[in-house]
């Protein structure tokens, strides 16, 4: 489709072809030439094959000097296995590269050098027969002469045209690039819209979900910190009202005929204690009879009032109604932890939930920078293969938008 200032309107999947033929034309001046060249290579293998059969045909027999400690039946047998060998190496197809007339030429010109190659290696496995019938080999020499000709000047010819097949690698390395943007483009526009319906959804549902939990797990833990604050309070009065005992339990232990130890039970009388009758009963014994002993003034101290009044809140049930009242403390403590625990929890999987969903929002965002990185680049390789068609082959064109490569 042409436009009123002779701009060419081309597809992305016709730049190629595009370029092919442009290409084709700059080379137009080497076609005629290297196009001869090529049939002289060909010819030069038809010579060789017309030798092959030649050789084959000849009945002359070996140089016996060249042949040496090899037996004469032994070469005229290695001479068949030569021309197999270099049949084989004639008619052998190799890849060609047919885009252009360059990429023609050039890979027309590989395969002739790696024949070339080839048969030299072939001819020195052989040299037996080489040596045996040179005087036979006249043609063969010939032919590969005129191929080794035919390849070197078709090897120069292809190298004046550097300048042009750098051009044409450039270009074409910008095409590739700009259908790679353009397939990259369509996974990437396909990965937005999954990605923005997954972080549209995710926004819908954003709400402060943990909120509510958060508020129940700092009451909870006001709640543990309290009950902490009641248990030392609890323990710290057992521990003033038994403090006077502790003097007076020594000079008692010490006149003690049983192994009864007052002081176990006052230097912690919490967990000495608790959920032990036996050990109440038996120390509450002890008191009495310690209270008895101050009393009668068998035991000395100096704070008679002070000693018994700690006594009598062991035998009064005092220290035991503490004890239990630390002992449910305890219970509740416990429990109020393992909500705590469980509050934790929660909040860590709404925390997993919410965090995926800003992930998800969040992919969608880089997606879309990608996306408009991919589409500047894509256009940065449309404008420079317009301008390299220009500048290179005097083409004016136009890639058409939105073409699929």
């Amino acid at each position: 489709m042409l436009f009123n200032s002779g701009e060419k309107e081309v597809r992305m999947q016709e730049l190629e072809g595009l370029l092919n033929s442009a290409f084709d034309e700059k080379l137009s001046s080497i076609n005629s030439k290297a196009s001869g060249l090529i049939l002289s290579i060909e010819q030069a293998k038809s010579m060789l094959a017309g030798a092959c059969d030649r050789f084959d045909k000849s009945n002359a027999p070996p140089d016996r000097e060249s042949i040496r400690a090899a037996s004469e039946s032994y070469v005229v047998e290695q001479k068949s296995v030569y021309t197999s060998s270099l049949r084989r190496l004639i008619g052998a197809e190799r890849p060609l590269d047919e885009s252009n007339l360059y990429t023609s030429y050039h890979s027309k010109l590989v395969a002739a050098r790696t024949l070339m190659d080839e048969i030299l290696k072939v001819n020195n496995k052989f040299r037996i027969v080489l040596e045996a019938y040179a005087n036979e080999l006249g043609r063969f020499r010939s032919a590969y002469s005129a191929m080794e000709r035919a390849v070197k000047e078709l090897g120069i010819r292809l190298e004046t045209k550097g300048a042009e097949l750098k051009e044409y690698d450039t270009l074409l390395q910008e095409i590739e690039r700009f259908a790679a943007f353009t397939r990259e483009l369509e996974e990437l526009e396909r990965a937005v819209k999954e990605v923005d319906a997954e972080a549209s959804t995710a926004k819908a549902g954003s709400t402060d979900s943990a909120g509510p939990l958060r508020e129940s797990l700092s009451a909870k833990l006001v709640e543990i910190s309290n009950i902490d604050r009641a248990i030392s309070d609890a323990r710290s009065t057992i521990a003033s009202r038994l403090a006077p005992l502790e003097k007076p339990a020594r000079k008692y232990e010490h006149g003690a005929t049983s192994k009864m130890h007052l002081t176990y039970y006052l230097e912690d009388p919490v967990n000495a204690l608790s959920g032990k009758e036996d050990g109440v009963r038996e120390f509450t014994k002890h008191v009495i009879s310690l209270k008895k002993e101050v009393q009668e003034n068998r035991i000395a101290v100096k704070n008679t009032g002070e000693v018994l009044q700690a006594a009598d809140f062991v035998i009064n049930e005092d220290l035991p109604r503490f004890i239990e009242e630390i002992g449910i403390l305890r219970s509740k403590r416990k429990a109020a932890l393992q909500e705590a625990s469980e509050l934790e929890r929660a909040i860590r999987d709404v925390e997993r939930i919410e965090g995926e969903k800003m992930r998800k929002v969040t992919a969608a965002s880089e997606l879309k920078d990608e996306l408009a990185r991919i589409e500047k680049a894509k256009e940065a390789a449309r404008a420079n293969i317009e301008g390299m068609f220009g500048r290179f082959y005097r083409k004016n064109i136009r890639i058409a938008a939105g073409q699929a490569p």
